[in-house]
């Protein structure tokens, strides 16, 4: 569920957002996005929209994660090439799916350190 972000989550966005294109794909109805969004994302004056390039959301799409369809339905608006992306998900499912379509992922373990886990994975990609 979408509560209060990290604030070390929120300035890792806040750096990444300027060198990679970032986009939110997330399972979420009107109410929740609507109620929790701008709380969630406040950091700096920012609010979602000002981290991300576009943001998919399940309600909004028909569909949800780990279905394909929702992959392709954001891949196919945001006109990214899936070789080129990399896919950070905390549901191992998300991962698989993300994965057999062509996308690096990122299995992302709650109190992991994300930052340390972004930066090894796009090192080993040479996205950096």
């Amino acid at each position: 569920m979408l509560g209060r972000i990290p604030v070390e989550k929120l300035r890792l966005l806040y750096i990444l957002k300027d060198t990679y294109n970032l986009y939110l794909l997330s399972n979420t109805n009107s109410i929740h996005w609507n109620t929790f969004s701008k709380k969630s994302f406040d950091y700096r004056g920012l609010n979602a929209d000002d981290f991300f390039k576009g943001i998919y959301l399940s309600y909004k799409l028909h569909t949800a994660k780990p279905d394909s369809a929702i992959f392709h339905k954001a891949v196919e608006d945001a006109g990214i090439d899936v070789r080129e992306t990399l896919f950070i998900d905390d549901s191992f499912a998300n991962c698989m799916t993300a994965r057999s379509l062509g996308m690096s992922v990122l299995h992302y373990k709650p109190g992991d350190n994300l930052e340390s886990c972004i930066l090894k994975e796009l090192e080993q990609k040479e996205m950096i």
